[in-house]
């Protein structure tokens, strides 16, 4: 794979900055995360490192070093974020609701797959064109998204800073993930927090990319947002790629996943994967009392009256999807 990456970060006119990015690399992918504190509740840069941290660890932690079902990756290894952001309340005391948005983008073989959730996003830009960006859950989006709102709208409606999801809040998160996408070369793909695409619209950001390099458009978006939005600038931050390498002629690993997942969902998704690969493999002739049969182990839904804690489930469900893309 041949690709540059820049990221930057400003802390604007805020006393802080709650804005997290980082991203990891292995011999034939890359991961790209970004996360925005809620300022409005205390631990709100806790919930961003937690939840920025744990997506890497989870990534750096698959023994295998390729993803079979990348965008069930993603929502797992958030899913385990939201938990251990939710962990983070004991830590910090009475009256913390560490919470925050958060975004992740997989380049994997060619292929870009990316999840969300909350207001910060992630943009697809070939020639200088946005051809995709994730959708907000956010009041205003879905506003626009009914014809109450005019697109132009949604960067200054008085209420474009209610979000409808995040992470670490005590309702479980729903994800949004991107479709499977073939990257072509000089493609960009770029993820910025609410303060940057409040302050550029979506062409202009697009434009900033033409003609110079990654690091000098990166830091040219940052601080061209800082100087319009004066006193008032929210944190921003961008983690960026641009695509470099030819376009990948490998299939595609995804067909039909689907695009709003919770953990219920992918609990259900892991379980009758199971029951189906277990009802394909013959009975054994004999197989001891003492000795069972791990080959057709399924993860088994806990028993209400015996029900493990969440952070247990969420292990058994990543470690059921590790085994299944090992094989």
């Amino acid at each position: 794979m041949i690709y540059s990456l820049s990221q930057y970060s400003l802390q604007g006119g805020r006393k802080s900055n709650q804005d997290r990015i980082a991203y990891a690399e292995r011999e034939n992918s890359i991961l790209m995360v970004l996360a925005d504190g809620l300022g409005g509740h205390r631990g709100g840069d806790v919930a961003a490192e937690v939840f920025t941290e744990s997506v890497i660890r989870s990534y750096l932690g698959i023994k295998n070093s390729f993803i079979k079902e990348p965008s069930a990756f993603l929502a797992l290894a958030m899913l385990g974020a939201h938990h251990n952001v939710l962990a983070q309340r004991d830590v910090l005391g009475d009256n913390a609701k560490p919470r925050t948005t958060g975004v992740a983008c997989l380049v994997q073989d060619g292929y870009a797959y990316w999840a969300h959730v909350g207001d910060s996003r992630l943009y697809h830009i070939r020639g200088g064109t946005v051809i995709e960006r994730t959708r907000d859950h956010s009041v205003v989006e879905r506003m626009y998204s009914e014809g109450l709102i005019a697109k132009e709208e949604i960067r200054t409606h008085p209420q474009k800073s209610h979000i409808t999801q995040c992470i670490g809040s005590s309702n479980k998160p729903k994800i949004t993930l991107g479709k499977e996408t073939r990257l072509h070369t000089g493609d960009y793909l770029l993820l910025c927090s609410d303060g940057v695409w409040e302050g550029l619209p979506s062409p202009q950001l697009a434009a900033h990319l033409e003609n110079t390099s990654i690091e000098e458009a990166v830091e040219n978006i940052l601080h061209t947002v800082e100087d319009k939005m004066g006193a008032g600038c929210d944190n921003i931050s961008i983690i960026a790629l641009k695509w470099q390498d030819r376009a990948t002629t490998k299939p595609p690993l995804q067909k039909g996943f689907k695009t709003e997942i919770t953990e219920d969902v992918l609990r259900e998704q892991a379980m009758a994967k199971s029951r189906r690969r277990a009802a394909s493999k013959p009975e054994p002739d004999h197989l001891p009392a003492d000795e069972p049969d791990s080959a057709t182990t399924e993860v088994e839904p806990a028993h209400p009256d015996k029900r493990k804690d969440i952070g247990s489930e969420i292990a058994e469900l990543e470690d059921f999807l590790k085994k299944k893309s090992q094989k």
